[in-house]
């Protein structure tokens, strides 16, 4: 949605003539949060969902999934979210427009997002988002493609628990964990 079409925008304008990304900066985000803002038209999102209260359809202009509690610049979009629990949190802000997309990060700022209408919460295991319209998809910060109109569009997610194994050193001893 919205955020994915900042991170179109911001990747566009550092890749070079060489096909490289140039470095990049907070400050490099503030021309294509602007010209997104001007110009992006929320459209609708239709997910569907396996939540933790069942099979669920919700409907929205900008949904993020999240497995870690922190998003872009540390914004707390789901401070109960965990990497190890088998569970994604999954954030929907239902109203269209720049000045509503402006209102939920004031809340989220402030931590107040989860209570208020127009902001549904579910814990999922995987959804399924379509459009009737193209919609940006961003992970991670990166562009990741796009939803586009008709079911072959779609963009989906899952939780798959345990399927990655990481191997990690702690501290100055280099032992392995």
């Amino acid at each position: 949605g919205f955020d994915a079409e900042i991170v179109r925008r911001h990747h566009g304008a550092r890749i070079g003539r060489r096909r490289e990304a140039a470095t990049t900066s907070r400050a490099a985000y503030v021309e294509p949060i602007l010209r997104s803002s001007l110009g992006y038209e929320f459209p609708p999102l239709t997910i569907d969902a396996e939540t933790d209260r069942g099979a669920e359809r919700l409907v929205g202009t900008s949904v993020l999934c999240f497995n870690l509690p922190r998003y872009a610049l540390g914004l707390p979009f789901a401070p109960e979210a965990r990497d190890d629990d088998g569970w994604l949190d999954l954030i929907v802000f239902e109203k269209a427009g720049p000045l509503h997309a402006l209102r939920y990060l004031w809340l989220v700022f402030r931590r107040l997002h989860l209570r208020r209408r127009g902001v549904e919460h579910r814990r999922i295991r995987a959804a399924r988002v379509e459009s009737t319209s193209v919609v940006p998809v961003q992970l991670d910060g990166d562009p990741g493609g796009r939803i586009e109109p008709g079911a072959g569009g779609a963009w989906s997610v899952e939780v798959v628990p345990s399927a990655l194994q990481v191997l990690t050193t702690r501290g100055d001893s280099g032992e392995r964990t």
